[in-house]
């Protein structure tokens, strides 16, 4: 299987396009996670409901993390477990 991955947060047009994008690759069995690190509730519900049996919404919510790199850091971790 061939993952993608994108941390993201607060964004909407940018993750509906990639998605377009990456899932209509010709690659076979292409994977699409994405991994929300706090997002609005309003903007997780948009990329909650993308979900398909080929994209997945995973939503980390934090409290204390000490720098803005942190975010991507973590949720590229949490890929790498799940792959």
């Amino acid at each position: 299987m061939n993952w993608v991955v994108m941390p993201l947060l607060n964004c909407w047009d940018l993750p509906e396009a990639a998605a377009t994008d990456v899932l209509a690759q010709t690659l076979p069995d292409v994977y699409l996670l994405m991994i929300d690190t706090g997002s609005t509730p309003k903007n997780l519900e948009k990329l909650r409901s993308m979900e398909t049996d080929d994209l997945e919404v995973q939503s980390l919510r934090f409290n204390a993390v000490h720098h803005p790199s942190d975010f991507p850091a973590i949720s590229m971790d949490l890929a790498f477990s799940m792959c």
